[in-house]
């Protein structure tokens, strides 16, 4: 999908006076908090919002790789993290359809006779979406399990990885909901058994190739030759105890010296994260999604139906977000590692599509706090999830 471009001072002298009449979303509030945002130093990455087939703003901003000084643009590559989860559970509906079934109408078990053991014979698949099983994690620092994961070239051979680490059937879990990477690997070897293809190839026909949007699985290795950004980190980054929580008022990092090297950047792209899109590939996504081109509104509504009685906030299958005060909602999926930072916004109710990716640890998710607490004012969040916007 190719989207047309429209002036920022044309759009707030023209989609205000009539947006404001059927919504409460305020347009070109959001769209200086994004200004703003964006030109604070520090930020890397591309931020792109979109209405119907109109850039209401787009900017970009960084370097792909300082040794190179290969400067983001337009075309680069973003690792999107667990945003990907989003497009697996799209994956996942639109092969269930092939059988004329809903995720919550598939028994995982009936596909895997290989595997007999491996799942309870009563789980649905839609449990797997919404981090509601015992799948264990397959991540340690074991030497021969690293070598494993930099070897693996699909999500078939991720699968192999989760399947060996779970010591009794996958089951529902008993304690709710358990934030889970391994059970959207499970549920993309799941679309591979539905469909008879690789899980690469139906998400690239079914997917991308339905938005317009070419977005790709790789790995760091592969940055040069893909345009992948690679990540960042601000000096002094505690590799093991990961991302610390922000203090009231902490001014974010204007620089960011350290390569962000780990066994996940060695690790191909899965159906649990780790994908590499643009921009624009993003928001070609979101506008297909809520278009009804790649699964039908009833079906993405149904994803993006929280499964949890969490006030204010979507918990749903491979969907998340929040309700706004005001009745509007965000429906997509954030992503985060050490150096990357992605946040996937949806806004059905306003026909909106807010993509933020960076390379730089921790500055995709302020951006978008910003955004809300201008468009949505009654959110209140003017400070961007407990950081300062500012230098």
């Amino acid at each position: 999908m190719k989207f047309r471009p429209i002036a920022i001072a044309l759009l707030a002298g023209t989609l205000t006076g009539t947006a404001a009449a059927q919504d409460p979303v305020d347009i070109a509030a959001g769209l200086a908090a994004l200004s703003e945002a964006v030109d604070v130093p520090g930020f890397s990455g591309a931020v792109m919002l979109t209405r119907g087939d109109e850039v209401l703003f787009s900017e970009v901003r960084g370097e792909a790789d300082h040794a190179a000084g290969r400067a983001n643009d337009d075309e680069t590559r973003f690792n999107i993290a667990s945003a990907g989860k989003f497009i697996t559970a799209l994956a996942l509906v639109r092969a269930g359809e092939t059988h004329g079934l809903r995720p919550d109408e598939i028994r995982p078990a009936d596909w895997f006779p290989d595997h007999p053991d491996l799942f309870d014979p009563n789980l649905t698949a839609d449990l797997l979406l919404a981090h509601a099983t015992t799948a264990r994690s397959f991540f340690s620092d074991n030497p021969s399990l690293i070598a494993a994961m930099a070897e693996a070239r699909s999500n078939h051979d991720v699968f192999e990885l989760a399947a060996a680490a779970q010591v009794s059937p996958v089951t529902r879990n008993p304690n709710g909901l358990a934030y889970s990477n391994t059970g959207l690997i499970l549920a993309g070897e799941l679309i591979e058994r539905l469909t008879g293809e690789t899980y690469e190839d139906f998400v690239r026909r079914e997917i991308f190739d339905r938005a317009g949007a070419d977005p790709v699985f790789a790995r760091t290795a592969d940055a040069a030759a893909l345009g992948l950004a690679l990540g960042y980190l601000p000096a002094g980054y505690d590799m093991e105890a990961g991302p610390q929580p922000p203090q009231p008022g902490e001014a974010l990092p204007t620089t960011y010296p350290e390569t962000a090297s780990s066994p996940l950047g060695n690790m191909v792209s899965s159906a649990a994260g780790g994908l590499y899109a643009s921009a624009n590939d993003m928001a070609a996504i979101g506008r297909a999604a809520l278009d009804g081109e790649i699964i039908s509104r009833e079906s993405l509504d149904w994803m993006c139906t929280s499964v949890a009685p969490l006030p204010g906030l979507i918990f749903g299958r491979g969907c998340g977000g929040r309700e706004f005060p005001g009745g509007n909602r965000r429906w997509g999926h954030n992503g985060g590692a050490p150096g990357i930072n992605a946040e996937f916004a949806l806004y059905p109710d306003d026909d909106l599509v807010l993509v933020i990716l960076s390379n730089h640890d921790r500055r995709a998710t302020p951006i978008l706090g910003q955004f809300e607490a201008a468009a949505f004012p009654a959110t209140g969040d003017r400070e961007g999830g407990g950081f300062v916007i500012r230098e």
